[in-house]
């Protein structure tokens, strides 16, 4: 497979740039997470946005592989890769800026479920991009979990 510069470099920008823009719109946010009662399990806010950069990279490098395939469901898979990052988009928003657990949670489990969708449709197109996106899937599995710990608790 020859990478094609320009598509893979719009591919792992398109993400990185909606990283920058979450951070932005939820920089005063870590103090009010550091304040809250979290589960044993909780990672130290600052760790989120190391996390998040590898995860971004591996979904724009995943979403690369996609885009430049001939499946006839790729339309359909970045569909759905859209309203994941959407969802995305909006979770930390509702969770930190606005502090609506219960909200948060909802949107949560949905994008579970719309991550689980495009692990699975994108292994179906490329192996090698559904596995790139496994590690994403399980953060988002660890998220939830520490969404309802955090509304539970709190």
């Amino acid at each position: 497979m020859q990478i094609k510069v320009k598509p893979i470099a719009i591919s792992i920008a398109i993400p990185l740039v909606l990283d920058l823009l979450i951070r932005w719109l939820t920089r005063n946010s870590m103090e009010t997470y550091e304040q809250l009662n979290k589960p044993d399990m909780a990672l130290p806010g600052y760790a989120f946005g190391a996390v998040w950069l590898v995860l971004f990279i591996l979904m724009g490098i995943s979403s690369y592989i996609i885009y430049v395939s001939t499946s006839e469901q790729r339309g359909k898979a970045l569909r759905l890769y859209g309203i994941n990052l959407f969802l995305v988009f909006l979770w930390p928003i509702i969770f930190f800026t606005y502090q609506l657990y219960s909200l948060a949670f909802i949107i949560e489990i949905i994008l579970w479920g719309i991550a689980f969708t495009m692990v699975s449709m994108f292994t179906q197109i490329s192996r090698l991009a559904g596995w790139i996106l496994l590690p994403y899937f399980i953060w988002v599995t660890y998220a939830a979990y520490l969404n309802l710990q955090v509304l539970l608790l709190n």
